[in-house]
């Protein structure tokens, strides 16, 4: 299972073999294919365990914050702490989930796990209101390893500037100013 992990966040699962996996874990292959029959169990495990290992920031982040603005910065700011650590996996990952049909669905898990943060972030705002769906889109869109890893690893911006940066055009699209 490490060594299949260690491949799958350093490669991506589509260039990642079981061949690969047994000669990294000095096993053989039908080890692996003993452990593994089949593709989807292979990612559905790996995906266990890379969230036991790196466990994603829950809800419980934003507990005791009434003010939106602080729930906006709170929520950018420990998904972007959280990216610096595997972000860089996390988009190797993404980038081969639309490839494979078996890891799509295990990807899926994270990207409702990071919608419900969003919502979650969106509580004082009403549902009904003229701009949630326009601020629900721009907060998942802040929140998303693309957006991490274009601000940080290609515009050289920190994770903290990255995470002020996207915290500010939530506000903005919201109809707030931090500023003011």
């Amino acid at each position: 299972m490490e060594a299949a992990l260690q491949l799958h966040t350093t490669k991506g699962p589509a260039r990642t073999s079981m061949q690969d996996i047994a000669l990294l874990a000095d096993v053989s292959l039908v080890t692996v294919y003993r452990h593994f029959p089949e593709l989807k169990d292979l990612f559905r495990d790996c995906g266990e365990r890379f969230r036991e290992k790196y466990p994603f920031p829950g809800p419980d982040i934003l507990e005791g914050c009434q003010s939106f603005e602080k729930r906006v910065s709170i929520l950018i700011g420990a998904i972007y702490q959280y990216y610096a650590v595997v972000g860089d996996a996390i988009w190797l990952v993404q980038c081969d989930a639309e490839a494979l049909p078996h890891f799509d669905a295990v990807f899926q898990r994270f990207t409702a796990h990071l919608t419900s943060l969003a919502e979650a972030a969106l509580l004082p705002l009403s549902p009904k209101g003229k701009n949630y769906r326009r601020v629900l889109a721009t907060i998942k869109l802040a929140i998303g390893v693309g957006t991490w890893r274009n601000l940080v690893r290609l515009q050289g911006l920190s994770s903290d500037q990255a995470s002020e940066l996207m915290a500010d055009m939530v506000l903005c699209a919201a109809g707030a100013n931090r500023d003011e």
